[in-house]
């Protein structure tokens, strides 16, 4: 009798948007003794019925009626020699994420919006020790680099070890003071849309130690936040399980959300939930990962871009561009992607800073991609807040082969 073993798909997750389908690929698996194999989900009870597996290839699909989500996959591996029969449990070996309608773009770190909130972490407390929320600094976020970025799930760290579960090892990425287990002093931002698929009234809760804000829609965009533009106001440093909630109505679709937290001493808290109108079915909970997107309204660039272009000349591609004006400009970096989605930095280019003056620019790749190839312009600002220009196409040849 032999059991199965090594089982496997590569890749090993899919992502789609709500209302298309995925399939996996069929995976790999060692059956001994060359008997066949028969594959099966172990966790069906927490996965929606869309999602679906191939007895006999193990290939995994999910459909249309999926809801938007992270849904995790396990399965059981079972053959059947002259010896018997023998089953192998193989826990989480398939991701399916399905993105809420229009959750598209990219998030402000550039990468492809995905389920989440993106997610900065800066080293200090933003508030202020008084306990009044007049006197936290949330400027503190665009005048202080983040330490470290990464795509949150949701938010319901809803005890101080939650962080180091998550994954978040604030103390060993130099965030935080304390360790990783009990982090101190840090304050981080998180960014992104949620999706309300049911009009109405929708109150938001933010249970927090210390300081918490979150705002919605315009205000979560705006280049300067203020503590009245707040639909939550969790402000000043409070103790452990402090809550406060506000209610905003909100329509169909997709609206910004930004939230702001901040740790002073010992504990370390933050959970974020909502409520939706009746005929929504939403009862307070925590906001979950698949009404949530990563990626923001885009905003315009605060320079007037007159143009952008690219163009192959010769081996290389020549790419260029002018303003008109620009407002606290710091840089620009060009971005290139082989596919339209994942882009990557080929160079950078100071710019004026602030001027009304019409300015040039240019960059040449001089190793480009063969075929087709896509560039953007990345702006910086001073404060370090990246804005992006439309995507320019360029088909380059592949160099002829020496005879």
């Amino acid at each position: 009798e032999s059991v199965p073993t090594g089982l496997a798909y590569s890749p090993g997750s899919s992502t789609y948007a709500a209302g298309g389908t995925a399939t996996s690929a069929a995976p790999t698996v060692y059956s001994g003794n060359g008997s066949a194999v028969t594959y099966a989900i172990t966790n069906t009870g927490s996965l929606p019925a869309g999602i679906t597996i191939n007895t006999a290839t193990g290939v995994l699909s999910a459909g249309a009626t999926v809801a938007p989500g992270t849904y995790v996959v396990s399965l059981s591996a079972t053959n059947t020699t002259s010896y018997g029969t023998s089953t192998a449990a193989f826990p989480s070996v398939y991701t399916f994420t399905v993105l809420s309608p229009g959750c598209t773009g990219t998030d402000a770190g550039g990468s492809a919006a995905q389920a989440g909130l993106y997610g900065e972490y800066f080293t200090g407390y933003f508030g202020a020790a008084t306990g009044n929320d007049t006197d936290d600094n949330l400027a503190f976020f665009s005048t202080n680099s983040a330490k470290l970025k990464v795509v949150a799930s949701n938010l319901n760290f809803a005890s101080t070890g939650s962080w180091a579960t998550a994954g978040l090892n604030l103390f060993s990425a130099g965030v935080a003071t304390g360790s990783d287990a009990v982090p101190t002093k840090f304050s981080a931002r998180y960014r992104g849309r949620i999706y309300i698929s049911t009009a109405g009234d929708y109150t938001f809760y933010l249970n927090s130690d210390d300081a918490s804000y979150l705002f919605l829609d315009a205000a979560a965009t705006a280049t300067t936040l203020t503590v009245a533009s707040a639909t939550v106001n969790n402000g000043g440093v409070h103790s452990s399980g402090t809550t406060r909630s506000g209610t905003k109505y909100l329509a169909v679709g997709l609206h910004d959300l930004q939230v702001l937290y901040g740790q002073d001493p010992t504990d370390s808290h933050l959970v974020l939930q909502y409520a939706g109108p009746a005929g929504s079915g939403i009862t307070q909970q925590v906001v979950p990962n698949g009404v949530l997107c990563s990626s923001s309204t885009t905003r315009p660039l605060p320079v007037v871009l007159t143009r952008f272009a690219a163009q192959a000349a010769g081996q290389a591609v020549a790419v260029s561009w002018a303003t008109a004006s620009e407002q606290h400009s710091a840089w620009f970096e060009v971005e290139r992607s082989a596919d339209g989605v994942a882009f990557a930095k080929i160079g950078r280019v100071a710019a004026a800073g602030t001027t009304s003056q019409g300015q040039q620019y240019q960059l040449s790749d001089r190793a480009p991609l063969p075929g087709t190839s896509y560039y953007r312009l990345r702006q910086i600002d001073l404060d370090g807040t990246a804005h992006y220009s439309p995507v320019a196409t360029v088909q380059l040849a592949a160099p002829a082969t020496p005879l």
